[in-house]
């Protein structure tokens, strides 16, 4: 089932919530919808749902219009963060729920409902009601509900952000199991790159209504083509630097012109480096692509990374990750004096 956008608009008041946005979705991809609070994300699931009218544009499942159907009509399944569980029906209960809407036979029905709880792995849990029920399992209880009448689409707002670290993990990695087992197209929406990450296909980066990029999760991380993404997703060091001819000059230091950045040849542009990229080694060692020496200013800890704060002598700072076998091997301290070099780096047009 494709998901096809075009130019769809949603106006509240005076204010565009959603902007002349167009997007294509393939058949059983996992597409994540990844923008801050008040992006617009949650409001343009929520229109393709049919929860929301949509003001302008259109909105096509598997190339049937039904920008003006009513949800129940739209084959979608929805699993909303608060899980909207009915509290006084059990589990079983609550996954009938639209298969009793549909009339389905009852054998059917309870045959179905076992399946499910079965595919969410609580199958022993149906005569149980949410109150006596984690939050995880009335989350895998909800995603139950909106899978049982075989919807094509799958639409999930948050579901994972009322739910602590750990539960999060599990169900993330079930999630996507059973998405691919299913082969079902799905929509979901997070502020969370790490959840959009681990989960997506491919990620819409979405800010103030607008869909600013689409890529898979390296392409965005790796080669981003907006400012706004390579600081949403991930950190990010920023250099100003001048292609000319083969190189990139940064100050006083030249370093090769990646590939693919042709286009960007006597202009001034800002230098991405993300953190793991930069390499540290104390002063008088050779690194590759050198930006120069400077004194380690802060170290943080960061699980099996240290994060490493350096002072460039021209006063830029620089952040790096470095593994605690370097750390310790090189005896990388506070106020050490280092050289400070990079493995990679990404040029985007100068921002105004």
């Amino acid at each position: 089932m494709s998901i096809v956008l075009e130019r769809v608009t949603k106006i509240y008041g005076t204010e565009q919530v959603v902007r002349d946005l167009s997007l294509t979705i393939e058949p059983g991809e996992l597409f994540v919808l990844l923008g801050a609070s008040g992006s617009g994300k949650s409001t343009l699931l929520r229109m393709i749902a049919g929860l929301a009218a949509t003001d302008r544009g259109s909105i096509y499942l598997n190339e049937r219009d039904v920008t003006h159907l009513p949800p129940q009509k739209r084959g979608v399944g929805f699993v909303f963060q608060n899980y909207s569980l009915f509290q006084h029906l059990t589990a079983a209960q609550n996954i009938a729920f639209g298969l009793d809407v549909k009339r389905m036979p009852r054998r059917e029905k309870k045959q179905r409902v076992q399946e499910l709880l079965e595919l969410i792995e609580l199958p022993e849990h149906g005569n149980r009601r949410p109150a006596q029920l984690s939050g995880g399992q009335q989350q895998r209880v909800a995603l139950a509900r909106a899978l049982a009448p075989k919807p094509d689409v799958l639409l999930l707002d948050e579901p994972f952000g009322a739910l602590d670290v750990n539960i999060r993990t599990q169900l993330r990695r079930k999630l996507r199991q059973i998405q691919q087992q299913l082969g079902i197209t799905a929509i979901l929406v997070t502020h969370d790159q790490e959840e959009a990450f681990e989960l997506a296909d491919r990620i819409g980066v979405i800010e103030q209504g607008e869909l600013l990029e689409v890529g898979t999760p390296v392409q965005l991380y790796r080669h981003p083509k907006e400012a706004f993404t390579a600081n949403f997703i991930g950190q990010a060091n920023w250099l100003s630097a001048q292609r000319n001819g083969r190189c990139v000059y940064v100050d006083h230091l030249q370093l090769p012109a990646p590939e693919n950045t042709d286009h960007l040849s006597g202009h001034d542009v800002d230098l991405l480096i993300r953190p793991e990229s930069v390499v540290v080694l104390p002063a008088g060692y050779d690194v590759q692509n050198p930006l120069g020496q400077g004194i380690v200013e802060q170290i943080e800890f960061a699980g099996t990374h240290e994060r490493v704060t350096v002072r460039l002598e021209n006063g830029t700072r620089i952040q790096a990750m470095v593994s605690l076998v370097d750390i310790h091997e090189y005896n990388i301290q506070h106020q050490s004096r280092v050289v400070v070099g990079v493995r990679d780096y990404h040029l985007l047009p100068c921002r105004a």
